[in-house]
């Protein structure tokens, strides 16, 4: 039986800045404060973030290559099961894995317990944080 590993990473985005500025890197959350960053390449520096825009990668890629985290809003495509041109969904972690809520339909309809994604065209469109327009108004209260 081989082993399964992936990368573990989060990002957060960093309280005091006079812009949202996303770091990613190693999760800590001392007793009593926010969570701290470290980036990768720079292990000497930390970074607090705001607890509420923390997100861990899952461990895969949408079909442009690019890291898919919780928070992320992706476009499914074409899903024949709510007949939508577009089937945005949003990525959780629950239930001891990575899963997507399809918007649409309201309920979650993939789940990633190997590694892989149900569908293959998936590719991340924006996140909750910085694109809460791709939301519907429901979604947001």
């Amino acid at each position: 039986m081989g082993k399964l590993s992936r990368e573990i990473e989060f990002r957060g985005v960093v309280i005091d800045e006079d812009e949202d500025k996303w770091i990613y890197g190693c999760l800590s959350w001392p007793d009593n404060t926010e969570p701290k960053i470290t980036p990768k390449k720079d292990t000497r520096n930390w970074f607090y973030v705001c607890s509420w825009t923390v997100g861990q990668y899952t461990g895969l890629k949408d079909i442009n290559g690019t890291k898919i985290y919780e928070g992320d809003i992706v476009d499914a495509g074409p899903d024949s099961k709510s007949g939508e041109p577009e089937s945005f969904s949003v990525v959780h972690y629950q239930a001891g894995a990575f899963c997507i809520f399809d918007l649409p339909l309201n309920e979650f309809v993939e789940w990633d317990y190997d590694g892989s994604m149900l569908r293959a065209n998936v590719a991340v469109v924006g996140n909750i944080h910085d694109n809460p327009e791709l939301l519907p108004e429901e979604a947001g209260e």
